[in-house]
Parts: C-alpha cells; structure tokens; sequence
C-alpha cells in the first residue's frame, strides 16, 4: 500500500463541506476501480496494550472495533465512525 497525503478536501457543490482527511492509500489487491481508500490516522497511546497477532489486533479495551466475516472494521457506534464516513463521502471513496 502506498500513502499519500490531503489536507482539506471541499465539496464543489457544497463548498462549506469539506473533510480534512489524513491521505489516501492504493490497495493493489482489490480491483482497480476501488483501490484508493481514506487514511484516518489516530493517537495508539489508546491501544497500547494491544497485542497483534497475525495481523490482527487483540486486546480487551478494542471496544472500536468489530469483526464480521474475518474483517475488522470501525464500530458504527465509535465516535470516530461519522468522521469517516464524512471523508469517504467528500473524497467519493468506496
């Protein structure tokens, strides 16, 4: 995967919305029409007793997570996950 940053990104039609997204990264294994995806970084002091095993995260405090057919993703209850779904939407990511 390959990182590239952003700043600020506006809506045209909107131009008082706006997502000030981390950056983007490519994922070269999903199909070419869907690999560029939102980077959202955050502070890990919060998960600095976790433990990750074969590349996946473990620890008793992971309440933001959840895993649905062997994929992690953001709980849609987390109080990041409007955040991110806002940037998914400005930037028109998958």
């Amino acid at each position: 995967m390959k990182a590239s940053p952003h700043g600020i990104t506006l809506l045209p039609e909107y131009p008082y919305i706006g997502a000030p997204s981390d950056g983007t990264v490519i994922d070269k294994s999903m199909p070419v029409s869907s690999q560029e995806r939102v980077l959202e970084i955050k502070c890990p002091y919060s998960v600095q007793s976790a433990i990750v095993i074969n590349r996946e995260l473990h620890s008793l405090d992971f309440d933001f997570l959840e895993v649905c057919a062997g994929k992690s993703s953001l709980r849609r209850q987390h109080k990041y996950y409007a955040q991110v779904q806002g940037e998914i939407a400005v930037l028109g990511l998958p």
